[in-house]
């Protein structure tokens, strides 16, 4: 399976699949075939509007767009992505962090699990641990745990800690294809996730292979500039609380895309095996309309089973349902002006 991995980011970073001539008049056009907007909803975003749909998706994928216009310049989404913890700010997002350039020890000290969560660690074991790890990583909680007696609970998390900050120095280092797989029953890695992610991402692969190389393989720069790894931890609906870390790309140009985020999940606790992200601004030639666009799509482990097709419909009709004001939410962000920085200061 890694060798096949191997040989699709390799032709994924060659480029093979060509580029794509983007229309002048179109500047949607970024994201054909994957999505096209029609004219009448161009006239719907323009008068205000929110266009969002669910896209055909297969095999434990769900993929969702949304888009809105934008009365803010282009670089207003790279400025707040950058500002990841002020941009994810909200109800559901519990914890937020970014990691330091390189990523130090204490940057997830604002990280912490609470007592069921650090009880499911204790319990874990390959094949069968409520969090999704690798087997190593287990072997690590276990014996953090049996080295530290009475303060065990200290210790799982810490160790805890230590494993993802792991992962996130594992690919600066080394790539996505050195993350270890997951020993939960889906038995995935992140990479075979976002094989399988960008398959499906053809306006991406052909478009922008680059993009998709340097989330793959980061470059290697001493003070990188366009990259960024984050933390968070956010709880959805009545589910369990999520820890994530993901790792992002930021590009400007004088095209459409104007501005262009992607991102890629290292690692989620829980129900998602890989997810990738694309966020942009797409302005038309003569910069009198401009859209914030985005399209995700991620692998998500409770799609299978004899019920799959209701929970399909479940998650894909709430997708459906806040898509649209989350999307505003971020579209208010951007047009108010610079994100805060420390210590209050805008």
């Amino acid at each position: 399976m890694k060798r096949h991995l191997v040989v699709a980011f390799s032709a994924l970073a060659a480029g093979i699949a060509g580029t794509v001539a983007l229309g002048a008049d179109d500047p949607f056009a970024f994201f054909a075939p994957s999505v096209r907007v029609t004219s009448a909803e161009r006239a719907r975003l323009d008068a205000g509007d929110v266009i969002a749909r669910v896209l055909p998706a297969d095999d434990g994928h769900i993929a969702f767009f949304a888009a809105s216009r934008l009365n803010a310049r282009p670089d207003a989404l790279i400025e707040w992505t950058r500002a990841i913890d002020e941009l994810k700010r909200g109800p559901l997002v519990l914890a937020v962090g970014r990691f330091s350039e390189p990523a130090a020890d204490d940057d997830l000290n604002g990280l912490t699990l609470d007592k069921d969560e650090i009880e499911s660690l204790k319990h874990c074991k390959p094949g069968n641990c409520d969090f999704k790890l690798a087997a190593s990583e287990i072997a690590a909680l276990q014996e953090a745990r049996r080295a530290a007696g009475a303060t065990w609970r200290d210790a799982v998390e810490g160790e805890f800690r230590r494993i993802l900050l792991a992962r996130v120095r594992l690919h600066r280092d080394r790539g996505l294809l050195a993350l270890p797989p997951y020993v939960d029953r889906a038995g995935m890695s992140v990479a075979e996730a976002f094989s399988a992610m960008t398959a499906r991402s053809p306006y991406l692969t052909s478009a922008a292979p680059d993009l998709i190389n340097s989330l793959v393989t980061p470059r290697r720069e001493r003070r990188p500039t366009n990259g960024f790894y984050y933390w968070s931890r956010e709880r959805y609906g009545v589910g369990k609380t999520v820890v994530s870390v993901t790792y992002v790309q930021v590009r400007t140009q004088h095209v459409a895309p104007q501005a262009i985020t992607a991102s890629t999940q290292l690692y989620a606790s829980h129900y998602v095996d890989g997810a990738l992200g694309v966020s942009a601004v797409l302005c038309d030639e003569g910069m009198s309309a401009c859209y914030l666009a985005y399209l995700n799509r991620t692998r998500v482990d409770l799609l299978g089973g004899l019920f799959s097709g209701f929970k399909r419909a479940v998650i894909e009709d709430r997708i459906e349902s806040d898509g649209p004001k989350l999307l505003r939410e971020v579209i208010r962000r951007l047009e108010s002006g610079s994100p805060r920085r420390e210590g209050g200061e805008s």
